[in-house]
């Protein structure tokens, strides 16, 4: 998994290696580019962004591309109808088609992130730790339930 890095890309093909970018570092660039719209036209980009990213078939992508097509021009769509939705990057970035027989998180290059939110999500069900102190607690009352009462 890689940062949207054209020389990233180079080296991982170079080698044979297939690629898969990073969600966090992919919505980090998202922002980046969202902000000089209005916040409403932020949130309407960022839905329809987002609905690609998690579409399950041809069928559900090709919908919200062409709702993401209808959006008025504006160098921002531009911008994403270049570097995004083109034919190599779209499928590096999009749930469909990603492999299945993964353990973890596909959305992080990063393991110790990636390992943070199975805790949150798996062990402590959602729940939040502010510090390190905070989580071992949490993990402690999960595995020792009745040490802790």
């Amino acid at each position: 998994m890689i940062d949207k890095d054209q020389a990233e890309r180079n080296a991982c093909e170079n080698v044979g290696l297939d690629i898969l970018l990073c969600t966090f570092h992919s919505h980090k660039l998202w922002l980046e580019h969202l902000r000089p719209l209005s916040q409403s036209d932020q949130k309407i980009y960022w839905e329809i962004l987002n609905s690609i990213e998690r579409a399950q078939s041809i069928s559900e992508l090709e919908k919200y591309l062409t709702e993401f097509e209808t959006l008025p021009p504006h160098e921002v769509k531009q911008y994403f109808l270049d570097k995004w939705l083109v034919g190599y990057w779209l499928f590096k970035w999009i749930d469909l088609g990603r492999p299945s027989d993964r353990l973890g998180l596909w959305n992080t290059n990063n393991y110790t992130e990636a390992q943070i939110r199975f805790m949150s999500h798996v062990l402590l069900q959602c729940r939040t730790a502010n510090s390190l102190a905070r989580y071992f607690l949490m993990i402690f009352k999960f595995y020792f339930p009745r040490v802790y009462t």
